[in-house]
């Protein structure tokens, strides 16, 4: 009779236990780590800005992305220190600071540079801490660079356009012109003007030998192209 006694009390203590550590999070009063902090304002006004732009463009933060920046299809976002194999922000701005800086970007169709409001003190850190110096260094770099314009309007966030992206389709050969359409995430609909045989087409993404395109009952392999340190797909 005890033991069967004992279980039952056991199991009781137990749910209650479990009751009075849940129940703050039911009525939404977690506090600490474990609260949800809201996106600042000045990151929603930039990420409107951003996806308010029809046509396709990425983004380079500097150094990397922030948590509260805007990733989507249309506008990808990359991380300047993994896109140039760089992780000091003395080389990255050695690096981002030379003319052929923006040929690489432009052909890679980075319309922004973006320094971000570092609000979790987790980006730039000199021994694990927070050092503004940092933050204060990139974006003194980028306001010297002739061929950028800076963009203001969003706070902490320091915004720098480019003048001339490529489309996510594009083609070194200047008279060519193409309208493409996205069908899937992995299936495009391009429509080529004024091209002709012997020309390219470069796809503005990470190389694969499976993108392939399909002309008539032709079926076309991509080849790579560099652009930077990173290869892209052609036809």
């Amino acid at each position: 009779k005890l033991k069967s006694f004992i279980l039952p009390f056991v199991a009781a203590i137990f749910v209650a236990y479990s009751l009075i550590l849940i129940y703050p999070a039911v009525l939404g009063k977690l506090t600490g780590t474990f609260v949800s902090a809201p996106m600042p304002s000045d990151y929603q006004r930039l990420n409107a800005f951003i996806s308010s732009q029809n046509s396709y463009s990425r983004t380079l933060w500097l150094p990397i992305k922030q948590k509260y920046g805007i990733y989507s299809l249309n506008h990808p976002a990359l991380s300047a220190d993994d896109f140039f194999e760089v992780y000091s922000p003395k080389s990255l701005i050695k690096i981002i600071s030379q003319p052929s800086a923006k040929t690489i970007l432009e052909d890679s169709s980075v319309r922004y540079i973006i320094v971000p409001d570092d609000t979790d003190g987790t980006i730039y850190l000199t021994d694990r801490k927070f050092d503004k110096k940092q933050y204060e260094l990139y974006v003194a770099a980028l306001e010297k660079i002739r061929w950028l314009k800076q963009i203001n309007g969003f706070g902490g966030n320091k915004v720098f356009a480019l003048s001339n992206p490529r489309s996510h389709f594009w083609s070194p050969d200047k008279q060519i012109t193409s309208i493409s359409n996205e069908l899937q995430q992995t299936e495009y609909a391009l429509v080529i003007n004024n091209g002709e045989k012997g020309q390219r087409m470069v796809f503005s993404e990470t190389y694969d030998p499976f993108w392939k395109v399909q002309v008539g009952n032709s079926i076309l392999r991509s080849e790579e192209r560099r652009v930077g340190k990173e290869c892209r797909s052609r036809w």
